[in-house]
């Protein structure tokens, strides 16, 4: 199982390793240049190509359009069957740019499921929606599979649990805005191992008090990324100065370890002749995930120079919460945590930057077992290896500089969650 969890984290990262970002023909805006392995998904589930662990790109040409809601793109992906006591996390995310139709207020949208061979939904849908007057609003959906055991479970859950049936992950390009152009999509897949519930510590049933983040000092300037895939990396107890310009997303990371939750504030900058007319502050887990934190405000205004948002998450990240329900099984994941930024696009004026002002600071006890972390990353590096010489021509690989940087990182990452899981199998054994 620990390999799994090595392996599954390491061929992500590789994945996911920092693209250029490349301004639109129309504006200076940085726009998102898509990452991941290219892959070509299949019009009928016979022509499927199969998704595996780790972050791929795909185009969907076209959307629906006002004389037939029925013509959007439709494609599917074969998926890895889940071993009993396993999940699934399938992402997907149109990459929209924003200043393509600027005049148009439609939305354009991205509807994702799992089907089984007969096309019958074997697990839940998930929608989502953009358009220029809510930018901030990501054409996002994720979907985590049941945890399943075949041979109770067949055949009440359907093809996720049949022993000789094949899952497949239908998505449709959905909306008119930009119905007629081709858009992007990224998608990733994880597989969660399976566990063994007597290992688990009992799982908080309630929120967490609010912390107030109160660091002081100078702050130390920062670009945020153009996607969760280059997102910036934001230190604990620091504090970072960035801005944006209207119709911009920026994407910030923070590892957050089992024990530790994130805290962070947001401090709207002199920006009073900004073109944008304020920033929303949204967070997502490692999953891809949103629905984290305490409060539902997250919005500044420009004109309310020195006011801030402080977000929490609703409690500290702990695998205990992996069989809870809604944003407390959310916060089971230890990882990269993101911050994303986006400037109001409504009514701008000009190509003044807003400026704001992050501070992060984690609190609680992060778990450490780094000597444990280092044995299981060598098998990790092996099978990352074999999974590299197999890349497609569309795949970025590291070089041996990268390559050193991205594993000390996934070590990290590792170091907590293997203590945890080496704490608990004492503490029961």
């Amino acid at each position: 199982m620990y390999r799994s969890i090595a392996a599954s984290t390491l061929a992500l990262t590789l994945l996911a390793a920092p693209a250029v970002a490349q301004p639109s023909p129309e504006s200076p805006i940085a726009q998102h240049v898509p990452v991941g392995q290219g892959i070509d998904g299949g019009e009928r589930p016979e022509a499927a190509p199969e998704l595996s662990v780790g972050l791929f790109q795909d185009v969907l040409e076209r959307g629906e359009s006002a004389q037939n809601s029925k013509d959007g793109t439709v494609t599917y992906y074969r998926l890895p069957r889940p071993a009993a006591g396993e999940r699934l996390s399938i992402s997907a995310q149109l990459i929209v740019d924003p200043m393509r139709e600027p005049s148009s207020n439609r939305s354009i949208g991205l509807s994702a499921e799992i089907v089984g061979d007969t096309g019958n939904r074997c697990s839940g849908s998930e929608t989502a929606r953009t358009s220029r007057n809510d930018i901030d609003r990501l054409a996002l959906v994720t979907l985590i599979t049941e945890r399943l055991e075949p041979e109770r479970d067949w055949p009440r859950s359907g093809c996720l649990a049949d022993p000789q049936g094949q899952p497949w992950l239908r998505i449709e390009r959905t909306g008119e805005w930009q119905d007629d152009q081709p858009v992007p999509v990224e998608l990733r897949l994880l597989r969660e191992p399976a566990i063994d519930p007597t290992i688990l510590g009992e799982a908080v049933t309630e929120d967490m008090t609010p912390h107030a983040v109160q660091l002081t000092g100078e702050a130390t300037d920062v670009s945020g990324g153009t996607g969760f895939s280059t997102a910036t990396a934001l230190a604990d107890g620091s504090i970072f100065a960035d801005s944006i310009l209207p119709f911009e997303t920026k994407y910030y990371k923070v590892h957050v370890a089992a024990g530790q939750r994130l805290n962070y504030r947001v401090v709207m900058g002199d920006s009073r002749e900004a073109s944008a007319r304020g920033v929303t502050v949204s967070t997502y887990n490692p999953l891809l995930e949103d629905d984290l934190t305490l409060y539902a405000e997250r919005s500044l205004r420009r004109e309310d120079v020195s006011s801030f948002v402080t977000q929490n998450l609703a409690t500290a990240v702990s695998p205990d919460l992996v069989e809870s329900h809604g944003r407390y099984r959310s916060l089971s994941v230890p990882g990269d945590y993101y911050l994303m930024i986006s400037g109001d696009a409504r009514d701008p004026r000009g190509l003044n930057p807003l400026k704001y002002e992050i501070a992060v600071e984690l609190t609680g006890q992060a778990l450490n077992a780094t000597e444990w972390a280092s044995q299981v990353q060598a098998s990790a590096d092996s099978e990352a290896g074999i999974g590299a010489q197999n890349a497609s021509a569309d795949t970025w690989v590291p070089d041996a500089g990268q390559l050193g940087a991205l594993l000390g990182g996934v070590a990290v990452a590792l170091g907590g969650y293997a203590l945890w899981w080496l704490l608990r199998r004492r503490r029961h054994g």
